[in-house]
């Protein structure tokens, strides 16, 4: 398999700083683990990666680590307290330094998910509820409800407009 991150090094994209080598291998390892990575899709993929890089911006502060960290388990969101520990510090004191930052590890988590599910529904024929499981949600109408949220468009409007 070809490597789709090739080329962005430490760059990242979105209002948090998302690690966009590890946005796309975390989305190639979920797709490989529900067995529908294939070659077309490699090639969806490589052109939004291109597509990606006119977004970046480089940042290496404490939103990118977690990010980092967030995006080393495929198809797992860890909790706050493992990213904490991940990071050499408590729970509390990862808290008080997001909230100086103006931001919380859920929004946080909720940047990666919103990327990871732009990706999801503009270079697969992955359902909405298959989606939604990648990303962690029980229920569709909890992924359906945050997608919305997050840019205005149902999942299926989304995919109408912006499918590549």
């Amino acid at each position: 398999m070809k490597d789709l991150t090739a080329g962005f090094g430490n760059y990242s994209l979105g209002k948090y700083g998302i690690p966009i080598e590890q946005l796309m291998k975390n989305i190639t390892a979920s797709l490989q683990s529900y067995g529908l990575y294939d070659v077309p899709l490699e090639q969806v993929m490589k052109s939004i990666s291109v597509s990606l890089r006119s977004q970046i911006e480089f940042d290496e502060d404490i939103v990118a680590k977690i990010c980092h960290q967030v995006l080393r388990t495929p198809g797992e969101f860890p909790k706050l307290d493992l990213v904490a520990d991940g990071l050499s510090m408590g729970a509390r004191t990862l808290r008080r330094r997001l909230r100086a930052l103006g931001t919380s590890y859920q929004r946080i988590l909720d940047d990666v998910k919103k990327e990871m599910a732009i990706v999801y529904l503009q270079a697969t024929s992955l359902s909405v509820q298959e989606i939604s499981e990648l990303l962690g949600y029980s229920e569709v109408t909890n992924f359906r409800r945050a997608f919305m949220k997050w840019v205005d468009l149902s999942p299926y409007q989304f995919r109408q407009q912006f499918a590549v």
